[in-house]
């Protein structure tokens, strides 16, 4: 039996009633937020990735004192820094960095939906932008193609390091490189564009609009990964490079779950070079 009064009220609803629940739904190109918080949400972002790690590798040392295991001393500071620089105390700093990621996210969560009052991803834009994932993963793939034939250009006008700081953590042990290879491919493309193109971007272009918030978020995505390849800068100007095909994605679509897509097919293929131990 239909409740005559409930279809009613649907009925009697106006134009006007539906327009405004239209306009309760989340902009992403107009957030409740604004620069405070996507500059807080970075600066959180970086302390976890420093702070975690930390923490983690503090633990490991306590632990590793409990069950008898010898461990370097506190002044010893060259053993320590061989010590911190050994293979298994690498896994351990590279696992941590995925709790350093849910902590970010969280983070995320809170100042979005100020502690769940507001809907999640909707208010950071999650829709295929009228396109099918089919479309979104050809594009992905072109856009794998555009990074090897850049960084072809590139590497005849930049020099390239092979001793950075990053390539000295892939050298270290396979299981180093299979837990980077992970890391990258199913946690870093969805907390880092959660941070980058869909917090920061939507409220730095109330400030300045979408030029200028597109080379500032390119620069900040980027400039996180200075110290990482610092020298290698033939994967620096790549990272550049991917980075601003991912802004402008976002700015085109006002979504980042197309530029989630780009990250993850992206991350994903360089990260079976990585394992295999090619790039």
């Amino acid at each position: 039996m239909v409740d005559e009064s409930a279809a009613g009220a649907w009925a009697e609803q106006s134009p006007d009633d539906l327009g405004a629940e239209e306009k309760k739904r989340p902009d992403p190109d107009h957030p409740a937020w604004g620069v405070p918080v996507g500059i807080g949400v970075w600066v959180a972002s970086v302390l976890a990735i420093i702070i975690v790690p930390i923490i983690a590798v503090i633990v490991w040392y306590i632990l590793s004192r409990a069950r008898g295991v010898e461990v370097p001393g506190l002044l010893s500071q060259e053993a320590m820094i061989e010590w911190l620089k050994s293979p298994r105390l690498l896994l351990v700093q590279v696992a941590s960095t995925l709790v350093a990621h849910l902590v970010t996210l969280a983070i995320c969560w809170m100042l979005v939906t100020k502690m769940g009052r507001r809907p999640f991803w909707a208010s950071l834009g999650w829709h295929w932008a009228g396109r099918s994932p089919l479309f979104w993963l050809v594009f992905s793939v072109l856009v794998i193609v555009a990074l090897i034939a850049f960084g072809q250009v590139a590497a005849r006008i930049l020099p390239e390091s092979q001793n950075t700081s990053f390539a000295e953590l892939l050298r270290s042990s396979l299981q180093v490189r299979i837990a980077l290879a992970l890391l990258a491919t199913f946690s870093a493309p969805i907390v880092e564009e959660v941070i980058y193109r869909g917090v920061i971007f939507p409220a730095v272009v109330r400030r300045t609009g979408v030029a200028a918030a597109v080379v500032l978020v390119t620069m900040l995505f980027a400039g996180v990964h200075f110290l990482q390849y610092w020298g290698a800068w033939v994967s620096i100007s790549g990272l550049i490079f991917l980075s601003l095909i991912l802004t402008v994605v976002r700015a085109r679509t006002g979504s980042i779950l197309p530029s989630v897509m780009i990250h993850f097919v992206n991350n994903a293929f360089f990260s079976v070079l990585i394992v295999a131990n090619k790039g």
